[in-house]
C-alpha cells in the first residue's frame, strides 16, 4: 500500500536525523494509532526487526484518545479517579474538622485536571 509505504519512510527519515542529532528511538515506547475504521493490517518499522506497536486507543500527555477522536475513555478514566478520591474522602471525613475536609475536597478534586490534561483539551474545543 503506497501510505504504507510512504509512512515508513518518513521514520526512515525520521530516524536518519534523529541518528545525526545524537538521539535514539525507542521501539518499545513508540506507538502508532491509525484514524477511523481501518481493515487494513498496516505494519510500521523503525529497523527492519523492530515493528511499532499500533493501537486503537494511546494515552497521550495524560490524555485518552481513540482512533475516532473521542474522549469517551479519557472522560470514564477521569472520572474513576474523581469518584475514587470521593471514597477516600468520605472514609476520613469523621476524623477532621469541617474546614479541613472542604479544604482537601477543592484541592484534591476540583484542583484534580488543572495541568496539562486541560491545556491540551482546550486547543480542540476553541
Amino acid at each position: 500500500m503506497t501510505l504504507e509505504f510512504n509512512l515508513n519512510a518518513d521514520i526512515s527519515r525520521l530516524k536518519e536525523w534523529f541518528t545525526y542529532n545524537f538521539l535514539g528511538i525507542n521501539s518499545t515506547k513508540t506507538q502508532a494509532m491509525v484514524l477511523g475504521n481501518s481493515s487494513y493490517n498496516f505494519e510500521f518499522f523503525v529497523d527492519p526487526q523492530q515493528v511499532i506497536d499500533i493501537k486503537p486507543i494511546l494515552k497521550i500527555l495524560g490524555v485518552t484518545l481513540d482512533n475516532n477522536l473521542s474522549f469517551k475513555d479519557h472522560v470514564t478514566i477521569t472520572l474513576k479517579k474523581a469518584y475514587a478520591k470521593i471514597a477516600a474522602l468520605r472514609r476520613i471525613k469523621r476524623l477532621i474538622p469541617s474546614f479541613i475536609m472542604i479544604s482537601l475536597y477543592k484541592t484534591r478534586l476540583l484542583a484534580m485536571q488543572t495541568n496539562y490534561q486541560n491545556s491540551a483539551l482546550f486547543k480542540f474545543y476553541k
